[in-house]
């Protein structure tokens, strides 16, 4: 039997730990056996005693994982759930066990568990790079010279950096014409979309090549209500059911066709910012989770040992009395999303204001966030509590006037708050 374990990584296009998985299946003909790890945390508690999952991104993650499942039994192979024991002897030992390499800290010590695990019993252990644009080895650098902040690492990959080439199989070019593709196009609401691949393909296919999307993004990116003003794809890159090198590919594709302009630019800025902290993940180890910062800094009131239990938990439900903060975390709660703006002016609320620990707002949105990811979420929370990659000792902001600037007709927080805008 061959195993692959499906971690952060649920879907058929660009998998290349499937991919190899496979081709090992199919070169010494063995049985492939997909077996799926839930993320770590599940079930658990993080700092505070908040839940690592709320219940719904506990079903987001099942229906990216429901999804992939079937198509996994599409093509005959086995498929399970489970833990790490899963490449025990529960149905005979596998010969190799492939899986796609990690990035935070407590993912890599779950991946040197089932490494060390496989050596023992003499099984052939795999982690395969694919959970971002670059390999290691393609960054250009050694990961010991990473840049302290974005400018510099954006500079070094645009000139060196050597993207992966997508791993064989899966769907081909995105198109207009795809089935369903109306229904993953503007709504009301952030983000009204289960976890499936199909989802995540037709989003892209609708954002790039069905509407003005992607050539309006950098216009756009800083709205607050809907879903067509930003491409809402960090969810499906979250579970990995949308591979985010098929995202850079067809931002490309769409500049050969009709030019280069600000959004698809911006669009790939975006998608580097994404590979900064995971690759700043990587490197902090368990120091991105510490108070004080993988700087040893202290530059805040939420990182100087404060914690005010009552102002937190007012911030929690959305009632401190600031419209903007109190609708963003409605919708957070609610929705499991919020943009990228608001999820700003959140934090430095909490961090600034309210003097609270910036990791319990960081443990808050891991808990409730769709799209959460290790890196970018306490790597963000870091910046802005000033302990992070940031030359700037505080990003605080005026959340007033960032409500009369990106909401000025209080529409966001009418939605949220019904008639009290605050």
């Amino acid at each position: 039997m061959i195993l692959f374990l499906a971690t952060h990584d649920l879907r058929m296009h660009d998998n290349p730990a499937l991919a190899a998985a496979l081709r090992c299946s199919e070169e010494r003909g063995e049985r492939l056996r997909v077996a799926w790890v839930r993320p770590d945390g599940w079930g658990g508690e993080g700092l505070y005693g908040i839940p690592r999952f709320s219940a719904g991104r506990k079903r987001f993650w099942e229906s990216s994982w429901s999804a992939f499942a079937a198509a996994c039994r599409s093509r005959g192979w086995e498929v399970s759930e489970g833990g790490g024991e899963l490449f025990t002897e529960e149905s005979g030992a596998p010969v190799a066990v492939f899986v796609s390499r990690a990035f935070s800290w407590n993912e890599r010590v779950r991946e040197t568990g089932w490494s060390e695990g496989c050596a023992r019993r003499g099984v052939s252990f795999c982690a395969v790079e694919g959970h971002d644009l670059f390999a290691e080895a393609g960054l250009g650098f050694p990961l010991e010279r990473f840049p302290e902040t974005f400018t510099p690492f954006r500079g070094r990959v645009e000139k060196s950096g050597v993207i992966l080439g997508e791993a064989e199989g899966g769907e081909g070019e995105l198109g207009v014409d795809d089935e369903g593709l109306a229904g993953l196009g503007d709504g009301a609401d952030s983000f009204p979309w289960g976890g499936s691949e199909r989802e995540a393909l037709e989003r892209l296919s609708w954002y790039i090549w069905g509407s003005e999307g992607l050539r309006k993004y950098k216009e756009t990116r800083n709205g607050l209500m809907g879903s067509a003003f930003s491409g809402k794809f960090s969810p499906w890159l979250a579970t990995g059911a949308l591979s985010v090198r098929r995202i850079w590919r067809e931002t490309l594709r769409y500049e050969g066709e009709f030019g280069a302009t600000d959004g698809t630019v911006w669009m790939r800025v975006e998608l580097l910012w994404r590979s900064y902290f995971l690759w700043n993940a990587r490197l902090r180890g368990a120091a991105l989770f510490r108070r004080s910062g993988w700087n040893g800094r202290s530059a805040s009131r939420g990182a100087d040992g404060a914690h005010d239990a009552g102002a937190f938990l007012e911030w929690c439900e959305g009632r401190t009395g600031d419209g903007l903060v109190d609708a963003g975390m409605r919708e957070l709660v609610a929705a499991g999303f919020m943009s990228n703006r608001v999820r700003q002016n959140a934090a430095s609320f909490l961090i600034h204001e309210l003097g609270c620990d910036w990791r319990a707002g960081a443990a808050f949105f891991e808990s409730h966030l769709l799209d959460y990811e290790a890196g970018s979420n306490w790597g963000n929370w870091a910046y802005i509590a000033g302990v992070g990659s940031d030359p700037r000792p505080v990003r605080r902001f005026n959340t007033r006037e960032q409500a009369e600037r990106y909401d000025a007709d209080g529409g966001y927080r009418r939605r949220w708050l019904g008639g009290a805008c605050g």
